[in-house]
């Protein structure tokens, strides 16, 4: 009896090591095509994804397989507050507020501020976050998830993957 038990327990552990491996896959990092210099310093462009709009200043890059998955850049004023900001923007544009909050960003401690918001058919969870440049304009960066199975580590890659020259 006993040695029924320790068997069921090891190929219960199996089990849950082969679920822990397979639900990792989809978090693994992604090869870096290229570095995207802009003004402000520069952001990376993953395998899988490709940049549909580059003024030098602001960027907007997006995933080839979920067009919804979107990453963009853009230098705004630095709002004195920015809760307050953050709400208007999201009330203004239509989009459900969410939490504020923090994270780091190139080594810079950015405001972030997540919503929800439609596009088409697609629910997006959307955060933005706001990593202050000078005492008046900041780094604004908005990144698009949609609520589906995409892949969001990517995202995170790429906001690490975020370098500010000041």
């Amino acid at each position: 009896m006993m040695r029924r038990n320790t068997i069921a327990g090891v190929v219960g552990v199996l089990i849950l090591i082969v679920i822990v491996m397979v639900s990792g896959c989809g978090t693994l990092s992604v090869k870096t095509i290229k570095t995207i210099d802009m003004d402000w310093g520069s952001i990376s462009l993953l395998e899988g994804w490709k940049v549909v709009d580059n003024d030098g200043e602001s960027v907007i890059i997006t995933n080839i397989d979920f067009e919804h998955l979107t990453v963009y850049t853009n230098i705004t004023d630095n709002p004195k507050n920015f809760e307050t900001w953050a709400i208007e923007y999201a009330v203004s544009t239509g989009r459900t507020p969410g939490d504020v909050g923090s994270r780091e960003i190139a080594g810079i401690k950015a405001q972030s501020f997540t919503t929800q918001a439609r596009s088409g058919k697609a629910n997006l969870d959307e955060t933005l976050y706001l990593l202050p440049l000078d005492d008046e304009n900041a780094l604004s960066i908005v990144t698009a998830i949609p609520d589906d199975s995409s892949p969001s580590g990517q995202v995170r890659q790429i906001l690490d993957s975020i370098k500010v020259v000041r």
